[in-house]
C-alpha cells in the first residue's frame, strides 16, 4: 500500500538505517542513486531496497523520477539522513489503515539531531509534506525546488510522530552542503532584479540567522546550536551572493 523513495549519492553513512526504518512501514523502498562511488548501493540493497540509477537532473526532477519507479500510489518521501521513528511508523500505519481520501496529504515533523546527538527542542519541529498520494500530488518538475505547494490547508493533516533528521556529520560537512546546495539553487532559479539581490546581500543576513536561531529554536542547543545557525544562515545568504555574481558575470559577457 505504501512505497518509500530515497534519493542518494554517497550516503553510505546513513542509507542502511534509513532503509531498514522505512521498511517497518513501507511495502517497498526505492533508492534512486545518481552515481555513488562509496558503498551506498550495496548497503541499500542489503538492507532491502530496490536501487535504480538516474543521473542527477535536479532536485524536483529526481523526485519525479522516483515517484514513477514506485509501485504504490501512497508515497513516503525520505532523504537518506531521515529516519522513521517507531512512533511515526505507528502513526503512518494507523493513518493509512483508515483509508484516507487520495487528496489528503500528511505532514511529518522533522526532529533535527545535531552531530553530538543533541536534539533540538520538540516544540521547534519543522513539518514537511512527505506522505501523499501520487494520483493527486506530484513533486514539481524543477531543477531547484522539490516540494509541492498546497493552498488548501484543510487537505493537510499533521501526524504526531517525527522523522529523526541527521543532516550533518559535523560543522565542516554542513559548510560543504550549504555551498553545494546554494550553487544548485542559484543556478536553477530565476534571477531577481539587481537591486533586490543587492538589498538581500547587505541587509537580510540577520533575518536568516534569526529564523534559524530563534524561530527554529537552535538557541536551545547552546553554543552548538549557535554555530550551526550561523552556517545555515550563511548558506541561505550565499544563494543571494552567487546570484549577484551570476548577474555581474552575465553583464561582463
Amino acid at each position: 500500500m505504501l512505497s518509500a523513495y530515497i534519493r542518494t549519492k554517497n550516503e553510505a553513512a546513513n542509507i542502511e538505517r534509513c532503509v531498514k526504518a522505512a521498511l517497518v512501514v513501507a511495502d517497498e523502498v526505492v533508492v534512486v542513486d545518481s552515481g555513488s562511488t562509496d558503498d551506498t548501493i550495496a548497503l541499500a540493497k542489503a538492507a532491502g531496497a530496490r536501487v535504480v540509477h538516474n543521473d542527477w537532473p535536479g532536485f524536483g526532477h529526481q523526485k519525479r523520477f522516483a515517484e514513477d519507479q514506485c509501485q504504490n500510489d501512497w508515497l513516503l518521501d525520505l532523504d537518506a539522513d531521515e529516519i522513521v521513528t517507531p512512533e511515526l511508523a505507528q502513526d503512518i500505519q494507523q493513518a493509512l489503515a483508515n483509508q484516507p481520501p487520495a487528496d489528503l496529504c500528511f505532514a511529518l515533523a522533522l526532529d533535527f539531531i545535531l552531530p553530538t546527538g543533541r536534539r533540538l527542542a520538540r516544540r521547534f519541529r519543522v513539518p514537511r509534506k512527505k506522505l501523499y498520494n501520487k494520483t493527486v500530488y506530484r513533486m514539481p518538475a524543477h531543477v531547484a525546488w522539490d516540494q509541492f505547494k498546497l493552498k488548501d490547508r484543510r487537505k493537510i493533516k499533521a501526524l504526531d510522530g517525527s522523522l529523526d533528521h541527521y543532516a550533518f556529520d559535523d560543522l565542516g560537512h554542513c559548510v560543504i552542503k550549504q555551498n553545494g546546495n546554494s550553487s544548485m539553487v542559484a543556478k536553477g532559479t530565476k534571477l531577481p532584479g539587481r537591486a533586490g539581490v543587492l538589498a538581500r546581500i547587505f541587509f537580510i543576513f540577520p533575518f536568516y540567522f534569526f529564523k534559524h536561531y530563534i524561530i527554529r529554536g537552535y538557541y536551545t542547543a547552546g553554543v552548538e546550536g549557535y554555530y550551526f545557525a550561523v552556517v545555515l544562515a550563511f548558506g541561505r545568504w550565499l544563494r543571494d551572493a552567487k546570484r549577484a555574481e551570476m548577474q555581474a558575470l552575465a553583464k561582463k559577457r
